[in-house]
């Protein structure tokens, strides 16, 4: 069992780090950001609760790096995606 739970935390790790290098290269799509909007979300990362310093990265760096319609794009499909389990 800790074998297991030490694989999933190197991967939590490897896909947090996945995104924020998208971010800092500026290769993102909707998306990618809707993905880790999620990523963020998943793991009770929001204005209020940032503890882990490489989700706090990432949602610093996309806070900044995406434009107004793309964030409200993204929230609309966010919400409609909300009423079916998402």
């Amino acid at each position: 069992m800790a074998d297991t739970e030490k694989k999933l935390t190197e991967l939590h790790e490897l896909l947090a780090e996945h995104f924020l290098d998208q971010l800092q290269n500026g290769n993102v799509s909707a998306s990618d950001v809707s993905n880790m909007l999620k990523f963020l979300k998943d793991n009770g990362i929001n204005a209020a609760s940032i503890k882990n310093p490489k989700l706090a990265e990432i949602a610093d760096t996309l806070s900044s790096s995406i434009d107004d319609d793309t964030l409200a794009e993204i929230e609309t499909g966010l919400f409609r995606g909300a009423g079916n389990g998402r």
